[in-house]
């Protein structure tokens, strides 16, 4: 019996790369998007906060074909928490570490 595969590649955007400041994060997210189209395979391509505000980001994914999605990758970084107006506990501007990045670990 035969049956038909689905497939949707989950992107995650960020804007904020701490462990390694120099690279540009737009020119990974341009590639993939390029490997995604060359391969005709849908995408959804959530961003983060800090990704979310920098029109770069959002300029390239308005350029997407109707393949794709986006959406809100809702992980806690420091434009965010403190534009909530609380103080960031965070080592980065970005900290992978779960009381810090996830939303339980922020209280106003």
């Amino acid at each position: 019996m035969s049956h038909k595969a689905i497939v949707n590649i989950i992107n995650f955007v960020r804007g904020i790369e701490p462990r390694n400041t120099s690279i540009d994060l737009l020119l990974p997210v341009e590639k993939q998007i390029e490997l995604a189209d060359k391969y005709n395979l849908p995408g959804t391509w959530l961003l983060q906060y800090d990704a979310l505000i920098d029109d770069r980001f959002i300029k390239l994914l308005q350029t997407l074909n109707p393949t794709h999605e986006v959406g809100i990758w809702f992980e806690m970084v420091q434009p965010l928490v403190e534009k909530a107006g609380i103080k960031w506990r965070g080592r980065y501007p970005w900290d992978w570490a779960a009381n810090v990045c996830m939303s339980a670990g922020d209280t106003p």
